[in-house]
C-alpha cells in the first residue's frame, strides 16, 4: 500500500512544519515550500547527515523555539 500511486497527490499540507536541513539539503526550499506552505525552513551550516548530533545546540534551539511557537497557539 505504501507504493500504491492512487493515494499520492501533491496537494499542499497546511500544518506548521519545522524543516531543519544540513548544509547541502537534498530538496530545495522551493520544493519543500510547495508541499508544506507553512514550513519554517532552516539550513545548519557545517552540518551533514546527522546534524542533530553534529550541531546539537543549533538544532535544539530551533526545535525549542518552534515548539514554543506552535504550542502557544493552542
Amino acid at each position: 500500500a505504501t507504493w500504491d500511486p492512487s493515494w499520492v497527490n501533491n496537494d499542499p499540507i497546511a500544518v506548521p512544519v519545522l524543516g531543519v536541513y544540513a548544509a547541502r539539503p537534498l530538496a530545495s526550499r522551493e520544493a519543500i515550500t510547495r508541499i508544506f506552505p507553512k514550513v519554517e525552513y532552516h539550513e545548519i551550516p557545517g552540518s551533514a547527515l546527522f546534524l542533530m548530533m553534529e550541531k546539537p545546540d543549533e538544532f535544539n534551539s530551533l526545535l525549542s523555539a518552534f515548539l514554543r511557537k506552535v504550542y502557544s497557539g493552542i
